[in-house]
């Protein structure tokens, strides 16, 4: 992948203490990648550039959802955590109807 990942100080203490959450799996979240990305379309969550998303596994068969936002030369992370509300099952069901057939643990 050529494009570095920018966590901020903020955003990276609210992965570790409120989900548990490190760099490295997320690295490893965006590498195990298997379906698309989807923009959160949500009208509170909506940016410019748009807030994208995606479940992927980490190394460990940990599922993660991630949030980042592309920019021209590297990911700006916004957010990762175990999906608890059903944001897994909508991944994969979202994939399907792009013709990706994916699973997650």
């Amino acid at each position: 992948m050529s494009k570095e990942f920018k966590i901020s100080a903020k955003v990276l203490e609210k992965l570790r203490e409120k989900h548990g959450v490190s760099r490295e799996e997320v690295h490893e979240a965006f590498l195990n990648r298997t379906g698309p990305m989807f923009s959160d379309d949500r009208e509170d969550h909506r940016t410019d550039p748009p807030t994208m998303w995606f479940c992927s596994v980490t190394d460990r068969n940990r599922i993660l959802k991630v949030l980042y936002v592309e920019r021209e030369d590297f990911f700006y992370i916004k957010s990762a955590y175990c999906p608890t509300d059903g944001s897994d099952d909508l991944y994969v069901k979202l994939c399907a109807r792009e013709g990706v057939t994916i699973s997650l643990p």
